[in-house]
């Protein structure tokens, strides 16, 4: 037995898949107004036209998943705080640039996943802190990341395989394959919050070109920089630095190693499998 609640939600749900097409038709500019977030166009693949997001705290999780037939911008107003987790997972039709609301703090796992549409600048404000695992995970097409102060914290793998990223990359914070697969990005530069290097983090960056460390970064894990065949000359490494893991710096083709300080591991555990 469905309460007054259920049969609206029932209704509504019901009448979206049925007749929404023809509504946005009508009126593509899509707006969705109200001070809580929502959740309830799961699947909707009907929706076609741009996504404004005005006046929301949040956008909750699964809320747009699988809306494949959006088209146009996805934009975010004022007084968005967060994007949970799925929201807008595998809508592949947004197209240009994405740009954040001041107000957002955090992006949550696999908020935009797959929204390979995007095509121009993925913008960032000093206020987003935290972009969460596989975040942006296989947005192919995004070409540059502008972040006005970086992010503090991020995910494992949040932006892999964004392969059209051409960005120059500064750091205040990295995680497992973080940039797995950005097979254009060119230079990537560590401020001093960073001390570890996690595994796969720049993976098969081919067109990596140059690194800047910075001096207090102790540890480099394993196969983090492995296959980025751009990285050629004089690798110098950090001065606090302690450990290296199995083929960090594998099938680069550097060759010659600077070593700043004493460290007890083999030189070959970079390139060689063994060890």
């Amino acid at each position: 037995k469905l309460n007054s609640r259920s049969y609206w939600m029932t209704y509504f749900y019901i009448n979206l898949k049925l007749n929404w097409k023809l509504n946005v038709y009508q009126n593509p500019a899509f707006h969705i107004f109200g001070t809580e977030g929502i959740h309830d166009f799961y699947g909707c693949t009907g929706f076609n036209g741009k996504l404004t997001l005005p006046s929301l705290e949040y956008v909750k999780e699964y809320a747009f998943y699988g809306c494949t037939g959006f088209s146009g911008s996805l934009e975010f107003k004022f007084k968005v705080n967060s994007v949970d987790k799925y929201a807008f997972y595998g809508c592949t039709g947004f197209s240009g640039s994405l740009n954040f609301n001041q107000n957002l703090d955090i992006i949550k796992e696999y908020a935009l996943y797959g929204c390979s549409g995007f095509t121009g600048t993925l913008y960032l404000t000093s206020y987003v802190d935290e972009i969460c695992d596989y975040a942006f995970a296989e947005c192919s097409g995004f070409k540059k990341i502008y972040a006005i102060i970086s992010f503090t914290k991020i995910g494992k793998y949040a932006f892999a395989n964004c392969t059209g990223l051409e960005s120059e990359l500064d750091l205040k914070a990295i995680n497992e394959g973080t940039f797995y697969g950005c097979s254009k990005i060119k230079k990537v530069s560590f401020f001093y919050q960073v001390t570890n290097i996690s595994s796969y983090s720049f993976y098969g960056c081919t067109s990596l070109e140059k690194i800047v460390f910075s001096d207090k970064i102790k540890h480099i894990a394993e196969y983090s920089f492995y296959g980025c065949i751009g990285l050629n000359g004089t690798l110098e490494l950090p001065s606090e630095i302690e450990s290296i893991g199995k083929l960090a710096f594998g099938e680069t083709n550097y060759n010659v190693i600077i070593f700043k300080t004493q460290i007890i591991f083999s030189v070959l555990r970079i390139y060689l499998p063994m060890m």
